[in-house]
């Protein structure tokens, strides 16, 4: 996933919460505490798979249910346009009933 520096901002408020700003929409985003680790793996070029591994061992959830939650958060992102894909193919999963309990639209 490529995330924009000049466009993008993303700021811990504490240890269950983090705030994105996308400089371009005004529109800033709240994560929640699992969206917050989503994020910074992302930032850290982590893939999806390690991602949903690293979760399913630090929380009580199956492998399955936090892969699932990390495309959600990734296709909700990919929608707000605070991240892209990156140029080269990787697989592509998507969740049509995807909801946004992990990112939090708010206007400026």
């Amino acid at each position: 996933m490529i995330i924009d520096p000049k466009k993008i901002i993303f700021a811990d408020l504490d240890i269950s919460e983090a705030v994105v700003l996308n400089l371009d929409t005004k529109n800033y985003y709240r994560l929640n505490e699992t969206g917050q680790v989503i994020w910074k793996r992302l930032e850290n070029n982590q893939s999806p798979p390690e991602i949903a591994d690293f979760l399913s061992e630090s929380y009580d959830i199956s492998r399955e249910a936090a892969l699932k939650d990390v495309y959600e958060l990734i296709d909700n992102l990919k929608a707000e346009q605070l991240i892209s894909q990156e140029a080269k193919a990787t697989p592509s999963f998507s969740i049509h009933d995807a909801h946004t309990s992990k990112l939090n639209k708010q206007p400026i």
